[in-house]
């Protein structure tokens, strides 16, 4: 757009110098040795171009390729209507060049929700959550509760089943279901850059299988494993007074 703006203003400008000069240059200076007047602007726009086959935009704001002046009717024009063409068109192109013109479409203030996977609870960071418009955030936190909602029945239906093979002596599947609720938190906590409500039911499904853990180990003798679970369950309550902390940060 810049360089259609600097294009039409060399045009106008060589139009208004032919029409002042046209007739006394015409009777007093051979064609052949006549001086160009006629800048050589970008884009391919020559001086040695017939001024008849040039296509004027009128310099309006914002300039627009759907009208056009052409040489005869730039010359009907009075002195007062050439020069008002010529301000717009020094005024537009200060505008372009500053970067003031209403041609100029805004970036948009929101991240459209198109750049984001599915489900969005994993790929939706907090940040990035607020920098969504409010219809877009309703979008999101609806469809991230109710994959909260289907986490939690499947880990509470996970736990259970580590239970009762518990309560059976069957230890080992006892903890093979306590160790997938456990991986199944830590994939939801892994992105520390995550939403915190999508963190936040990681974190809740991490303790309550470490919980179950300890109470297995401490049947078991496994002293070791036990003391790991303890460590782990102490780490993410700190992590949760981190993430508390970090929300201030944001709206509420």
């Amino acid at each position: 757009m810049k360089r259609a703006a600097i294009i039409t203003g060399c045009a106008m400008l060589a139009l208004a110098l032919l029409s002042l000069l046209g007739n006394s240059s015409a009777d007093s200076t051979p064609a052949a040795e006549e001086p160009s007047c006629t800048p050589s602007p970008p884009g391919g726009f020559s001086g040695a171009q017939s001024p008849d086959a040039v296509d004027i935009k009128p310099l309006q704001k914002p300039v627009t390729s759907d009208s056009s002046i052409s040489k005869e009717e730039f010359e009907q024009l009075s002195p007062e209507g050439r020069h008002e063409i010529m301000e717009q068109f020094v005024e537009s192109f200060w505008e372009y060049e500053s970067g003031a013109s209403p041609q100029s479409e805004p970036q948009s203030q929101y991240l459209s929700l198109d750049v984001f996977g599915r489900p969005y609870m994993r790929t939706v960071t907090e940040s990035e959550f607020f920098q969504l418009s409010a219809e877009d955030r309703e979008k999101v936190m609806a469809e991230t509760v109710e994959s909260c909602r289907q986490t939690r029945i499947y880990i509470k239906d996970t736990v259970a089943r580590a239970r009762l093979s518990i309560a059976d002596g069957d230890y080992l599947t006892g903890e093979a279901h306590l160790i997938a609720a456990l991986e199944t938190g830590r994939d939801l906590n892994q992105n520390k850059d995550g939403m915190f409500v999508t963190r936040l039911v990681g974190i809740a499904c991490e303790k309550a299988a470490l919980k179950e853990m300890t109470r297995l180990y401490a049947v078991t003798g496994e002293q070791q494993k036990l003391q790991t679970a303890q460590t782990q369950l102490h780490g993410l309550d700190t992590e949760v007074e981190d993430i508390r902390a970090a929300a201030q940060q944001y709206p509420q």
